[in-house]
């Protein structure tokens, strides 16, 4: 399942009880106290995945899925039962909340010295070193302590402030109010006009059966994210976002696109997956979206698209695309379509060639389960291919680089209103520093560019292709209580030598263009010139 994490790591709210370290928390009361603490960012959802623990009520197992979906929790199908009542040791209960909170956790401990870790008071291959040597770090915990006691017997509140406070400090993220509005509601300009059209509609409205309360106020809340005028803003209701959560799966029944909403209110066809429906049928990366089954899209939100253009296997869909000056008509029988997120072959046994489709939040570890079969030190060379692949979770992007760059080196820079985050690699150990040619196209955005520009600064890697999309903005997920979603710019990145993409893209070291006629006839030559490069 997808983790309903956000593009980056959200600044948090944590609103504590008093309990102390001589009474710790049951697990249940962890999971309750986290639900309380993000309030409205954790909503309650049906059964997903069909997690039941058979010693939690229907509420608590709702709790107990939403943990499960944001991997901070497992379920054993051969013993489903939680251990509501089982105290939750130090170890646990940081191990839940970093994961939670966006903590970053080092992948080894290379980067600390033998008498670092000696100080810690940890054995390098306990389970809990990796979490213990964060919270050494953070200044949670002491020297020789007994598996994770907060410094000074503090009690759990003061021990989670010190999280808080900390991750801020380290971070550089802005604080977060709390969930209650900051003004008065008659300080809002005009709030008083909004108020009296509803309460006009109410009453006066001539068809007093056709109201409907709920939609009238998800269109003011649209109209009021509408109005930023930015392609990348959106309000989700309830059945919308959990379309938008279905979206993102693996396998899916549809046409095989995917498709990001350009400035203007349209849609832009990003790729075309190989032997999908669109495929076949002929659509091209590039193509403007005009109408699904004869309705305009034209200022439809992202989520009303996709359920426009997918349906169940078997279905039939009419598109309607703009290619250049001419209108096309495409009729389409929907198939179930499966997107690997990752694909990877060898060539000639001299170059690793790496298709990253999308960045989904385990890519990393796929990523390097690939690179751990290859013997490295006897390559000539690598293709990361990253054309049509709209993005994903910045922190995915951060995860790769990691694996080919040392310690230390700074992959992107986060700009908020008015701070600035610098996301840098923590391991320490890098892959040889090998020939690499990323593969771009006008479909490379977002996370994609990320990774693309942060290798090509500090892995000496070269692009391949045309101008890549020029997504240079972030997005934070916000989640409501009634399940819906807001999809909210908080800010802009740009790469680590401060070159900004929003809007303009990365250029090519080696521009190479992929004609109409390449496309229909499966030519490739943005990866002929890889292979050239490579002396293949």
């Amino acid at each position: 399942m997808l983790s309903w994490k956000k593009l980056i790591v959200t600044p948090f709210i944590l609103i504590f009880c008093s309990t102390s370290l001589a009474a710790p928390l049951s697990k249940i009361e962890l999971l309750q106290n986290l639900y309380l603490w993000q309030e409205s960012e954790l909503p309650l959802y049906e059964t997903v995945n069909n997690v039941e623990f058979k010693d939690l009520d229907t509420q608590q197992n709702q709790l107990a899925e939403k943990f499960y979906d944001l991997g901070v929790i497992s379920f054993n199908k051969y013993n489903p039962y939680f251990g509501k009542n089982k105290k939750v040791s130090n170890y646990l209960a940081l191990k839940i909340l970093f994961k939670n909170f966006g903590v970053n956790i080092p992948p080894n401990l290379d980067r600390f010295t033998a008498e670092q870790i000696q100080n810690m008071g940890i054995a390098p291959k306990a389970y809990y070193a990796k979490i213990m040597a964060r919270a050494f770090e953070l200044g949670l915990t002491t020297t020789n302590t007994s598996a994770f006691a907060p410094v000074d017997s503090k009690t759990f509140q003061t021990w989670f402030n010190d999280i808080k406070d900390q991750t801020y400090k380290n971070s550089g993220l802005p604080q977060k109010t709390s969930n209650a509005s900051s003004f008065a509601v008659n300080q809002i300009p005009n709030f008083a006009v909004l108020d009296d059209v509803y309460q006009t509609i109410q009453k006066s409205y001539y068809k007093p059966a056709d109201i409907n309360k709920q939609k009238i106020l998800e269109g003011a809340i649209k109209g009021m994210v509408n109005a930023l005028e930015d392609p990348y803003s959106e309000y989700q209701t309830p059945d919308e976002f959990t379309q938008f959560v279905n979206s993102t799966q693996n396998q899916l029944e549809g046409i095989g696109i995917s498709f990001m909403r350009i400035k203007g209110g349209g849609y832009i066809i990003m790729s075309v997956i190989p032997n999908s429906p669109a495929k076949k049928a002929g659509l091209l990366e590039g193509d403007e979206i005009m109408r699904a089954d004869k309705q305009t899209v034209l200022n439809l939100n992202s989520n009303q698209v996709v359920n426009l253009i997918k349906g169940p296997k078997g279905s039939y869909l009419n598109l309607e695309v703009k290619r250049g000056d001419k209108l096309l008509n495409f009729n389409l029988r929907r198939d179930t379509i499966n997107v690997p997120a990752l694909e990877s072959k060898l060539i000639e046994q001299k170059v690793l060639y790496l298709s990253l489709n999308k960045f989904t939040p385990n890519i990393g570890s796929q990523m390097q389960s690939i690179l751990d079969q290859v013997n490295t030190n006897n390559l000539s060379g690598y293709i990361l291919d990253l054309r049509s692949n709209p993005g994903g979770y910045v922190e995915s992007a951060v995860d790769i680089a990691d694996l080919f760059l040392p310690a230390n080196k700074s992959v992107l820079k986060l700009n908020y209103r008015s701070l600035q985050q610098d996301k840098i690699t923590l391991n320490a150990d890098s892959l040889p520093q090998k020939p690499m040619y990323i593969l771009i196209n006008r479909g490379t955005a977002s996370a994609s560019e990320i990774l693309a520009a942060a290798l090509r600064n500090h892995f000496g890697a070269k692009l391949v292709g045309e101008k890549s999309f020029g997504k240079g903005t972030f997005q934070e997920l916000k989640y409501f209580k009634n399940s819906s979603a807001l999809k909210i710019t908080i800010g802009n990145w740009t790469s680590s030598d401060k070159t900004q993409v929003e809007g303009i893209g990365l250029l090519p070291d080696f521009p190479v263009s992929t004609s109409l006629i390449d496309l229909q006839n499966g030519n490739d030559p943005t990866l002929n010139k890889a292979l050239q490069l490579l002396g293949l």
